[in-house]
Protein backbone atom coordinates (compact mmCIF):
# COMPACT_ATOMS: atom_id res chain seq x y z
CA UNK A 1 0.00 0.00 0.00
CA UNK A 2 1.39 3.41 -0.96
CA UNK A 3 2.01 5.88 1.83
CA UNK A 4 1.14 9.58 1.66
CA UNK A 5 4.71 10.95 1.71
CA UNK A 6 6.36 8.32 -0.47
CA UNK A 7 9.02 10.02 -2.62
CA UNK A 8 9.51 12.96 -0.21
CA UNK A 9 12.96 13.46 1.34
CA UNK A 10 13.35 15.08 4.77
CA UNK A 11 16.59 16.29 6.39
CA UNK A 12 16.73 15.89 10.16
CA UNK A 13 19.54 17.94 11.73
CA UNK A 14 20.96 16.68 15.02
CA UNK A 15 20.86 19.24 17.83
CA UNK A 16 17.46 20.59 16.90
CA UNK A 17 15.85 19.11 20.00
CA UNK A 18 13.32 16.39 20.62
CA UNK A 19 10.77 17.97 18.26
CA UNK A 20 12.98 17.32 15.21
CA UNK A 21 13.48 13.69 16.21
CA UNK A 22 9.76 13.12 16.70
CA UNK A 23 8.88 14.91 13.46
CA UNK A 24 11.44 12.83 11.56
CA UNK A 25 9.99 9.63 13.01
CA UNK A 26 6.42 10.60 12.14
CA UNK A 27 7.33 11.68 8.61
CA UNK A 28 9.25 8.43 8.12
CA UNK A 29 6.24 6.44 9.31
CA UNK A 30 4.18 8.23 6.66
CA UNK A 31 6.58 7.12 3.91
CA UNK A 32 9.13 9.93 3.65
CA UNK A 33 12.84 9.19 3.35
CA UNK A 34 14.49 10.76 6.40
CA UNK A 35 18.19 11.68 6.23
CA UNK A 36 19.69 12.37 9.64
CA UNK A 37 22.70 14.67 9.80
CA UNK A 38 24.78 14.51 12.96
CA UNK A 39 27.58 16.77 14.12
CA UNK A 40 30.97 15.13 13.69
CA UNK A 41 33.52 15.20 16.48
CA UNK A 42 37.30 14.97 16.33
CA UNK A 43 37.29 13.05 19.61
CA UNK A 44 35.41 9.76 20.02
CA UNK A 45 32.67 9.64 22.62
CA UNK A 46 33.29 7.28 25.52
Amino acid sequence: MAKGLEGVRVIEVNGSGIAAAVAGKLLGDLGATVVKIEHGSAEPEL
